[in-house]
């Protein structure tokens, strides 16, 4: 979700680390609490966890997998294995789900505002495993980037690129390893900045949206692609800042 293919673009970055999602929370930990500090706090985009379950399961029943014929409690099995892995992490956790200010468009269709007919389920999960939940204004993506910003979560865990567009810091991606679900990417905006070749900008990444087309306008503008409009925004200097708040989630 959000702009295609951004991601790869972005990867490609040398300051992008590939790592153990385990080994890198329980060094964190360790660090925090060798310097007194809280346990580190994920949030999680709850949208992309209930979609990427249902992709899973349609992706299985293609295959004629037994398990997945079984329709809602094969999705919700997916989620729950997920949630069995977070509650390994020595980490406070929060799922944040859009609200009900969402645009009422979004790539090209017209946007439910209704829940998801699993959300309720999934709340329920979430409360059971000790975690927290949390509806956004709007956009969860959003509201997650604004958290990280504000220092009330140390991580974006999600799979939609648009956290960077809203100013998200540290961002944490599953890549496509379907052998090693441990496996993670980390995307910390301050260590991209050191690279000068691909040093963006958040207007340049906006600047990418509007122009190579994302979820607000996918179609951009004509003659652009992503990769074009990367190539120009890359000439503006990667400049963030972060503003200090009282944590929420413990």
């Amino acid at each position: 979700m959000g702009v295609k293919g951004l991601w790869e673009l972005l990867r490609k970055n040398p300051g992008v680390k590939v790592t153990s999602l385990t080994d890198w929370f329980v060094n964190d930990a360790v660090a925090r609490i060798n310097d007194s500090r809280n346990a580190p706090v994920i949030g999680v985009d709850a949208s992309t966890w209930i979609y990427e379950a249902q992709a899973a399961v349609m992706q299985a029943s293609k295959h004629r997998a037994a398990w997945a014929r079984i329709g809602q409690p094969a999705i919700m099995k997916c989620i729950l294995d997920r949630l069995l892995q977070l509650i390994k992490l020595p980490v406070a956790v929060v799922f944040v789900f859009d609200g009900n200010g969402r645009p009422q468009y979004k790539r090209g269709r017209k946007v439910k505002t209704k829940p998801h007919y699993l959300t309720g389920h999934f709340q329920a999960f979430i409360k059971a495993f000790g975690f927290h939940t949390h509806t956004a204004p709007g956009e969860a993506e959003a509201e997650l980037a604004w958290l990280n910003l504000t220092g009330q979560i140390d991580y974006v865990l999600t799979s939609d690129v648009d956290v960077f567009i809203f100013g998200a810091t540290s961002v944490i991606r599953r890549p496509l390893n379907k052998d090693n679900y441990d496996e993670v990417e980390i995307y910390h905006v301050p260590t991209l900045q050191a690279y000068e070749r691909v040093r963006l900008s958040r207007a340049g990444l906006i600047f990418i949206a509007i122009f190579g087309g994302g979820d607000y306008d996918p179609d951009g503008l004509k003659g652009f692609t992503v990769e074009s409009a990367y190539m120009l925004a890359g000439h503006q200097s990667l400049v963030t800042g972060s503003v200090g708040g009282d944590r929420r989630w413990s």
